[in-house]
């Protein structure tokens, strides 16, 4: 049997998956007689929305894909390569409950899933302890990758606060784990704060954002 080669996949730093699911009425409004075919006018939007995307999130390069379910999907196997490594989310997470279990159907990658608490966070204390028993076991999966959701839709929309992206971000350094946010509806987060996005972007190794909530 011929070895098996690993291939690292490297998308900038961070990464950036943007998704528009439909072209909805926001394309139509941008390209109301437009005599383009669609496949083709949507690539050169594709292209000038991604540079810009990277650009309003102070990230190395954006990588466009059809669903928001996909960009989380692809950093995580950006982030988790070797099978059988765990990622740390909370239990009513989108990513956990609605993306049909991707990250261990596709990925091959185990989900600690913590309580959360009613502003969409999840207790620091309780991640770090859960994070040393792994790294303390023979028998648990490798700890990888820390995952947040901003804004927490199963929280009503609740904002993260940027010192709790603080704190996640040096708990990940601390034990060498990455962070990904489905960053959906960053731009409401951003709004809400009063923050350009890229504050809130600077905190995670990758970041999800969807064209379709609140910018068309």
């Amino acid at each position: 049997m011929a070895p098996v080669t690993q291939r690292n996949v490297h998308f900038g730093n961070p990464i950036l998956g943007v998704s528009w699911s439909t072209p909805g009425p926001y394309y139509q409004e941008l390209h109301p007689t437009s005599a383009q075919p669609l496949p083709q006018t949507l690539a050169t939007d594709s292209r000038r929305n991604v540079r810009r995307a990277a650009g309003t999130l102070g990230t190395e390069a954006a990588l466009f894909v059809p669903t928001a379910t996909m960009a989380n999907l692809i950093a995580v196997m950006c982030h988790c390569q070797q099978r059988g490594t765990q990622l740390f989310l909370g239990q009513n997470a989108h990513l956990h409950l609605y993306e049909h279990g991707g990250a261990a159907q596709v990925a091959g990658v185990h989900s600690q899933a913590l309580p959360d608490l009613p502003d969409g966070t999840f207790d620091l204390d309780q991640l770090e302890l859960t994070i040393r028993e792994a790294h303390g076991s023979r028998y648990h999966p490798r700890p990888q990758l820390i995952c947040l959701e901003n804004t927490h839709s199963s929280a009503g929309g609740r904002v993260l606060p940027l010192t709790y992206l603080r704190q996640v971000r040096e708990l990940a350094d601390h034990y060498g784990l990455q962070v990904h946010m489905d960053g959906a509806r960053l731009m409401n987060a951003a709004v809400a704060q009063g923050v350009e996005p890229a504050q809130i972007a600077q905190h995670c190794d990758s970041v999800s954002l969807c064209f379709s909530k609140a910018l068309c």
